[in-house]
């Protein structure tokens, strides 16, 4: 489910439709020739293999989801996945090769079992290091927010950040803060404003931590607000 606003509550919201359809049109293609191709065996099982593979890579480069848990998850279990059309395609291709069949396709099938709960837990860790490694300008823009904030509370007083002049202060000079790579970057720095309290209530700090990444990233990308014009909106922004 494709969703802009950054404060959704839903666990598999995703910011990004374009990746969605991507994942919905293998999803949809790997249903179908798993369905209807039993009569080409070795055209279904490579075509199944490009998909897995195809949605497998959206998932780790992408990282679509809000919700780290989820993009861990699932990118854990599309990895368990991968390794099963794997075996099942390297079979598919060598079974014929080996005298005694049988005892082959027992060790692939035993390969599965023993396979496939390391290579979920694996990818898992791997889609955990590479949101970590997208998300090394977090700390950066954080100093960076935090600076401001106390420069403004030195000139204005203990209510700057709500004042006009101490939010004027907090946003001057946002190109010099931060030159985004690309629009996906500020989309994942922008989940760090996903927190609520005890009552649901999203955390006013991290709120306010938001606005400022969304300031900087209006000023040094553009693309960003064009490409997203819901997630500025008056209600989405409260």
């Amino acid at each position: 489910m494709c969703d802009l606003n950054p404060l959704t509550r839903s666990a598999l919201a995703s910011a990004d439709p374009a990746t969605s359809f991507k994942l919905l049109a293998l999803k949809m293609i790997l249903v179908v020739v798993c369905a209807f191709l039993d009569a080409f065996p070795y055209a279904q099982v490579l075509i199944a293999l490009v998909c897995v593979t195809g949605v497998s890579s959206f998932l780790f480069y992408d990282v679509p989801y809000y919700s780290d848990y989820v993009n861990m998850v699932v990118n854990g279990l599309w990895g368990g996945l991968l390794l099963v059309a794997s075996l099942l395609a390297a079979l598919m291709f060598t079974i014929n090769k080996h005298v005694d069949s049988e005892a082959y396709a027992t060790t692939m099938t035993w390969a599965v079992l023993y396979g496939i709960f390391p290579v979920v837990v694996v990818a898992a860790v791997a889609c955990w290091l590479r949101m970590g490694l997208l998300r090394h300008t977090v700390s950066t823009l954080r100093m960076a927010f935090q600076e401001r904030k106390h420069a403004a509370i030195a000139a204005h007083g203990e209510d700057a950040a709500g004042s006009s002049s101490g939010a004027a202060s907090l946003m001057k000079d946002l190109k010099a803060v931060h030159r985004w790579k690309d629009v996906e970057q500020v989309s994942l720095v922008l989940r760090e404003m996903r927190v609520w309290d005890e009552e649901g209530v999203p955390d006013p700090h991290a709120a306010e931590f938001g606005e400022f990444v969304l300031k900087v990233g209006r000023c040094t990308a553009a693309a960003f607000f064009l490409e997203r014009p819901n997630m500025h909106s008056g209600s989405n922004a409260q």
